[in-house]
């Protein structure tokens, strides 16, 4: 299909589509050299049909907002790709995990994960999994805890590893996760009571049940991208 037979169906159907709804979450993931590039698009959405309409398949959409360009990344970065400068645009990652993720459905949603072995102090880990439209694996339940264990258990390659997982110890001494809420399951098992120590790990070697370290310890971590069922 042509862009401009594309954009003529495209304009056709964009009434019908109007109130479908998506799975997608926005990033600060830059657009790579491969991604298709259409202009004269005004914002997000439109550009956002476009790309479900013309491609079956999409790992990233994207809007430049002064220029009115859309990208369309229809495959994963090759090793020749390079990726667009920081500019004035809009990114989203659409309804099903990015590159380097696997899924997991969890209640009536699904979650995306990711288990780097690199060593990250916390907060540079948590930036890592942010940049890439998540945060560090949020072990709210017993039933996202047991997904984690298994996932782990599968990805690492080292006998014993630790992995950094979202918690933060307040001045209160209160757990909390990133958006400051409270602790509503948790997996710690062992506590220093240091009070430097107010970053969470899980340990395989205790089950995968956390225990607490400080700001500038180093360990592998574990991103997760929470995908609900609703409109940006």
């Amino acid at each position: 299909m042509n862009l401009s037979m594309a954009m003529v169906l495209f304009s056709c159907i964009i009434l019908i589509t109007a109130s479908t709804q998506h799975f997608s979450r926005k990033t600060l993931q830059a657009p790579w050299t491969s991604c298709n590039r259409y202009n004269g698009f005004t914002s997000i959405l439109t550009c956002e049909r476009f790309c479900r309409f013309v491609f079956d398949s999409l790992y990233l959409f994207s809007h430049g907002v002064i220029e009115g360009t859309c990208y369309c990344c229809d495959k994963k970065p090759g090793d020749s790709d390079e990726y667009f400068p920081d500019d004035v645009r809009e990114s989203y990652i659409p309804g099903f995990c990015p590159f380097n993720y696997t899924g997991y459905t969890y209640n009536e949603h699904m979650i995306c994960l990711r288990y780097e072995e690199s060593m990250k102090k916390y907060h540079q880990a948590a930036d890592v999994c942010q940049h890439e439209g998540g945060d560090l694996i949020r072990l709210d339940s017993l039933t996202k805890h047991n997904i984690m264990r298994s996932f782990v258990e599968e990805e690492r390659t080292l006998a014993e590893v630790e992995v950094w997982v979202q918690g933060i110890r307040d001045a209160n001494l209160t757990w909390r996760y990133h958006d400051s809420t409270q602790l509503n399951y948790t997996c710690l098992r062992g506590v220093t009571g240091e009070p430097t120590d107010n970053y969470m790990r899980a340990r395989s070697a205790g089950s995968y049940n956390c225990n607490d370290h400080n700001e500038n310890y180093r360990s592998f971590f574990l991103c997760e991208i929470y995908i609900r069922d609703s409109w940006f």
